[in-house]
């Protein structure tokens, strides 16, 4: 069945679908996130408004626009492949079920398994008859072969949480004692393979009303129908402390934060906040709740997806889970947003294979490797990674190894003639003749021009352990804008690539940079260079090499660096890794400027034959703390900067937490906008980040 009649009604309902709602409010940009945010300004301070809700004279809230209804088919007669019929449950409440069944069915004598299924629409709006959700659950019992029983339940805020768990548990007793009344359920139904459903709100109906069930033990042992488990796609869950992906997704306009904010204060209890146990699963006595469900046996599978607002709380609940001991599945695609399974008839088919493969017991992927393993994603891949390899040039021999043939590029000469009318003089000084490295030194004009020293940044260029130069023009003009701007000598080094010289290769040359300096007797470093003050800075790749020599210069691993004295680090954008996918990763899986099948390959370049990407030289939240703490105990400051549409600005978040956690002093800078590497060819975002550094050595 056609999920719209037009383009133009499809647009009209996706913003609808969720919330209903007929304008969306724009929330206040910030380039730096606290932890736990007040409500945007913008945002209306009356819920009611908030959502376009009007009091009627009885009592009851008239919505606004709605989307269309649908009738069921109930006529066998009729050509369509699914019938659907409606149920009262309780007739004083208004609640009923609208149960669907495959016309397979009719002719053959085999069970299908019960899907009961709980409707979206943050808990006040739409309902079971809704065509999205009619078409939903018509297409779930098709694909999946399964009887669908869609329950209408009472709605906030006429009727706070939890009479939507009541109505819930409520169904599931009418099911077991219509299940002789009714033909479809007799027949057709097998109760004893039953599982709760729900999408959005609906997940979050499905979870609670199965724990309401698993609490009340044997006051509630329904018998049949016997529930095996619960499918939330999506689930709707919130707290007061907001997370990562809620603060970069604010303003996403299926699941804003004003109306994120308005429905849970009209659905849940007077006076309760968003960590009340039916809002926050994750508080209080949730985790306890959760060994319940393990001591039931009942299987859980979680979907959601990059671009939704709530991924990083579904991500979460499935960590409880396991570490509770539930057989907990968590599907997580890249992208997309928060109900896209009820507009979009391509991924919701895909839904439907999950669901299905997960009811028969057969999609048993691991978390830490949820990430949509269908045939056609794998075929995908695997053309993203041919592509990478012939964008990147990598040449895969018949023994496994790989050549890279690297691109030409632009490169810049140094220029150490003061007569020329420049600001910063620079010029090329050996360090390793035998592994061919060497640095750049950048001097200001200026600092020659007085007595004054200037602070030293040792500085290591990006592009993933395998490209580009000290000398590529991109990195030549970003080091003599750091010189002149931040008023600091840089010596710029060229150390070893990959995959000719794999790590820890790069961070070898790094700490042998130092001993070079250290004893060198260049005029530009002992007569400009106060050797009090030392940073080790790079960007992207260039970062994680200065953080790891850090790290091993720190703990005294390499020796007396007198007279260097570092200061800290500052870290640009890392580039860090990991096995298990971030949300950002998800979300930015085809980033233009660093898409996933480039990073991976990358990788796999750069680190020691046979190692995965949790090794310590790439995860750096791996390394040992005792090594973390020795940054601390050297007094050294650290700078991380990021910006939120760089697929590994999860994982340079986290690193300031590693860092945080064992009391090193930390300034992180995050910025909503900007890609991987954007300081590199935007100079506006170049001098913002220059003053940060300045401002980050004077303090």
């Amino acid at each position: 069945m056609p999920l719209f009649s037009s383009p133009s009604s499809k647009c009209f309902w996706i913003t609808l679908i969720v919330f209903s709602l007929s304008y969306y409010l724009l929330i206040a940009k910030s380039t730096t996130f606290p932890t736990s945010p007040p409500p945007p300004k913008l945002c209306n301070k009356n819920p009611y408004k908030q959502l376009n809700l009007v009091l009627n004279k009885n009592g009851s809230f008239r919505r606004g626009s709605m989307p269309p209804e649908s009738p069921p088919a109930p006529d066998p007669n009729l050509p369509t492949k699914v019938l659907s019929k409606d149920l009262p449950i309780n007739k004083s409440k208004g609640t009923w079920a609208r149960i669907y069944l495959p016309r397979e069915t009719l002719d053959q004598n085999s069970k299908l398994p019960l899907l009961v299924f709980f409707h979206g629409g943050g808990f006040i709006f739409l309902s079971a008859s809704s065509t999205i959700f009619h078409e939903f659950c018509f297409n779930m019992a098709n694909d999946v072969v399964a009887v669908v029983a869609s329950i209408e339940y009472r709605l906030a805020p006429e009727h706070r949480l939890p009479a939507a768990y009541e109505d819930a548990v409520e169904a599931l007793h009418w099911i077991k004692t219509n299940q002789e009344e009714d033909d479809w359920l007799r027949y057709y139904a097998d109760l004893s393979n039953v599982f709760l459903v729900g999408s959005s709100a609906g997940g979050n109906i499905a979870y609670n009303a199965g724990l309401r069930l698993v609490a009340t033990g044997s006051r509630y042992d329904l018998g049949i129908p016997k529930i095996q488990g619960l499918i939330l796609i999506q689930p709707y869950f919130g707290g007061t402390q907001m997370t990562g992906s809620e603060m970069r997704l604010a303003n996403e306009p299926h699941l804003s934060l004003c109306n994120n904010y308005a429905l849970w204060e009209l659905s849940l209890p007077v006076g309760a906040d968003r960590d009340h146990e039916y809002c926050n699963p994750t508080v209080g006595d949730g985790p306890k709740k959760i060994e319940m469900i393990r001591r039931l046996g009942w299987r859980v599978l979680v979907t959601g997806c990059g671009g939704d607002p709530l991924v990083d709380r579904q991500m979460e609940l499935v960590k409880v889970m396991e570490m509770k001991g539930v057989k907990v599945v968590g599907h997580f695609t890249a992208g997309d947003y928060h109900g896209v399974q009820d507009t979009d008839t391509f991924k919701a088919k895909q839904l439907y294979e999950v669901v299905k493969n997960f009811i028969s017991s057969r999609l048993e992927t691991p978390y830490s490797q949820s990430i949509h393993n269908s045939k056609k994603e794998k075929e995908e891949k695997t053309a993203m990674s041919d592509h990478s390899e012939e964008h990147m040039k990598i040449i895969r021999k018949p023994d496994g190894t790989l050549t890279l043939l690297r691109k030409p590029e632009s490169r810049s000469l140094p220029q150490s003639d003061r007569t020329l009318s420049i600001t910063v003089l620079s010029k090329d000084l050996t360090i390793n003749p035998h592994n061919d490295t060497w640095l750049r030194l950048f001097l200001p004009k200026q600092g020659t021009n007085d007595n004054k020293k200037l602070p030293l940044i040792v500085f290591f260029h990006g592009s993933g352990f395998v490209t580009s130069s000290a000398a590529s023009t991109i990195f030549h003009d970003f080091c003599v804008n750091i010189a002149d701007g931040a008023a600091a000598v840089v010596a710029s080094v060229e150390y070893r690539l990959a995959p000719e010289h794999r790590l820890p290769a790069a961070y070898d040359d790094a700490v042998e940079t130092f001993h070079w300096i250290k004893s060198s007797q260049d005029e530009w470093l002992t007569k400009h260079v106060d050797y009090s003050r030392c940073y080790l800075m790079g960007n992207s790749a260039g970062a994680t090499i200065a953080y790891y020599a850090g790290l091993r210069i720190a703990s005294g691993e390499v020796g007396d660096l007198e007279p260097l004295k570092i200061q800290g680090m500052i870290l640009r954008q890392p580039y860090i890794g990991g096995t298990q996918r971030t949300e950002s990763e998800l979300r930015l899986e085809n980033d233009a400027v660093l898409p996933l099948s480039d990073n991976d390959l990358m990788w796999e370049l750069a680190l020691p034959v046979g190692a995965d990407r949790d090794h310590e030289y790439c995860n750096l939240t791996a390394v040992d703390g005792w090594r973390v703490e020795k940054v601390r105990d050297q007094g050294w400051r650290v700078m991380v900067s990021g910006c939120g549409g760089d697929p590994l600005v999860d994982r340079d978040r986290e690193l300031v937490k590693v860092l945080e956690e064992k009391g090193v002093c930390v300034v992180s800078d995050f910025e909503e906008e900007g890609c991987h590497g954007i300081e590199l060819t935007d100079p506006n975002k170049a001098k913002t980040l220059i003053r940060l550094i300045k401002h980050f050595m004077s303090s």
